[in-house]
């Protein structure tokens, strides 16, 4: 003979109002974590790439280094589609890909299609990199980035500031808080 167990308040709650509306929590996905939880190695022959992207309206101004060597010079990719389709091809190669952007004002759809392409990507918070220079400078930049990523990589972790990029669910929870918000205005 089993017994079942004591209905608990908010089972006994629903019951005995059908009309209130059940309050469901908000779906919570798992949280990012700030840093990468591995860092996987390459198979024998193939190689770690990073990637440091320095993002504008009309291009992507990508420096990509070789495990050790040094990086290559800057080159520009016309959309984040052609970037993402090169990622891919490394990864389907055998390689491992670390990409590194600043967080901007453009969202996070570059880092949600960098992470199903297969790469690690992380974002990380908007920084002078460059003391010395006054004048901003997307290939300067973007090789900062990318020495910061290989140092990162090594194991200095304080290299980089890595943020915590929002879910699509948080997101489009974020943005009906912040409609909600410029209607209240608004009115």
């Amino acid at each position: 003979a089993t017994t079942t167990p004591p209905p608990s308040a908010a089972a006994l709650h629903l019951q005995a109002d059908p009309l209130t509306p059940a309050k469901a929590p908000w779906p919570r996905p798992a949280p990012q974590p700030l840093h990468p939880t591995e860092f996987p190695t390459p198979p024998a022959g193939k190689s770690i790439i990073k990637v440091g992207l320095d993002i504008d309206l009309q291009r992507l101004t990508a420096t990509v280094q070789w495990d050790h060597l040094q990086p290559k010079p800057a080159r520009d990719f016309k959309s984040s589609a052609e970037l993402v389709a090169w990622v891919r091809e490394q990864i389907a190669a055998g390689h491992v890909v670390y990409t590194v952007y600043e967080s901007c004002g453009f969202g996070y759809c570059l880092h949600y299609d960098l992470k199903e392409a297969g790469a690690i990507s992380l974002v990380i918070t908007p920084s002078l990199l460059d003391r010395s220079r006054r004048r901003k400078n997307d290939r300067l930049d973007s090789a900062q980035l990318c020495l910061r990523l290989s140092r990162y990589v090594d194991g200095h972790r304080k290299e980089l500031h890595v943020i915590r990029v929002p879910s699509v669910i948080e997101q489009q929870r974020r943005e009906t808080g912040r409609q909600r918000a410029r209607l209240q205005d608004a009115a």
